[in-house]
C-alpha cells in the first residue's frame, strides 16, 4: 500500500508550537496561582531599619506569619511593627532573658483581621511595617518615636520591679508561718502598686508599669502551684528581676 505523506509548510509548524508553548504556560500559570493562594489583598512590607530583614511572608489560620532575620552583628532584644493603619506590635524580649542573636530568624504571626480592624471601613489596610529594633547593648535603630515608645515603657518597668523587688526582699527576711499566707500578702502589696510615678505621665511608661505588676502576680501564681519551697521560690524570683532591670 502506498502512503501520501503531507508536507506542512515551515511557517505553519512554527506558528502551531507557538500556540502550544502559550496554552501550556496559561495552564500552568492559573495551577500556580490556584494552587498557592496568592491574594491581591496581600500586604506591603515596609522596612525602616536596615538590618531586620523580613525573609518570608505566608499565610495560614487566619494569620500572616512573617520571619524576620537578624543580619546586625549584636543582639537584638526587642522591636515593634506596624500593623496597617495605626496598629502595633511590640516585642520587648528581656520579659523571658531572650535575644536574636546574628543570623538566627524571629516568627512574628499577625491576625488578618488586626489589619482590617486597624482601618476604616473594614477595608484591609495594606501595610506591615518594621518600625524599630533595639539592641542588647541599649542601642536601636528605625523610627525614632517608635523607639521612644518603647524605651519608656521600659524605663517604667524597670522603676515597677524595683519596687517589687523591695517587697519579695521584705518577705524573705521576716517570712510568715506559710507559704500560702506569704504569697497572699505579697500578691496584695504588689497588685496595690502605683502604674505610675511622680515624674512620669506618659502613657507608655505606665503600660510598663502595669505589665511589670501583672507579670509578677503571674510568677507568684505560678509559685504557688508548685511544691517549691517559699524561700527557694521568692530567691529564684528576686533574681529573675534583678536580671531583668539590668537588661533594662
Amino acid at each position: 500500500m502506498r502512503q501520501t505523506i503531507t508536507a506542512y509548510p515551515k511557517t505553519f509548524l512554527t506558528v502551531v508550537l507557538v500556540f502550544v508553548s502559550c496554552l501550556i504556560l496559561l495552564v500552568s500559570n492559573y495551577s500556580i496561582t490556584k494552587g498557592s493562594g496568592v491574594q491581591e489583598n496581600r500586604p506591603q512590607v515596609i522596612n525602616r531599619t536596615s538590618g531586620f530583614q523580613p525573609s518570608s511572608l505566608t499565610e495560614k489560620d487566619g494569620d500572616y506569619i512573617m520571619l524576620l532575620k537578624n543580619n546586625y552583628n549584636k543582639n537584638i532584644n526587642g522591636y515593634i511593627i506596624g500593623i496597617g493603619a495605626g496598629g502595633k506590635v511590640s516585642v520587648d524580649l528581656t520579659v523571658g532573658s531572650r535575644v536574636i542573636i546574628p543570623g538566627h530568624v524571629a516568627e512574628e504571626r499577625i491576625p488578618i483581621s488586626n489589619l482590617r480592624a486597624s482601618s476604616e471601613g473594614g477595608t484591609l489596610h495594606n501595610s506591615i511595617t518594621i518600625l524599630a529594633v533595639l539592641f542588647e547593648d541599649g542601642t536601636s535603630e528605625g523610627i525614632a518615636t517608635a523607639i521612644a515608645e518603647i524605651k519608656e515603657r521600659r524605663a517604667g518597668a524597670k522603676i515597677q520591679l524595683k519596687r517589687i523587688l523591695s517587697l519579695i526582699q521584705d518577705s524573705l527576711a521576716s517570712p510568715s508561718a506559710t507559704k500560702m499566707i506569704t504569697l497572699t500578702q505579697l500578691k496584695g502589696q504588689i497588685a496595690s502598686l502605683s502604674e505610675e510615678a511622680e515624674d512620669t505621665t506618659s502613657t507608655h511608661s505606665k503600660k510598663g508599669f502595669r505589665t511589670a505588676k501583672e507579670d509578677a502576680l503571674i510568677n507568684l501564681e505560678n509559685l504557688e502551684q508548685t511544691d517549691i519551697g517559699l524561700q527557694e521560690g521568692l530567691i529564684r524570683l528576686k533574681s529573675n528581676i534583678e536580671k531583668r532591670i539590668t537588661r533594662l
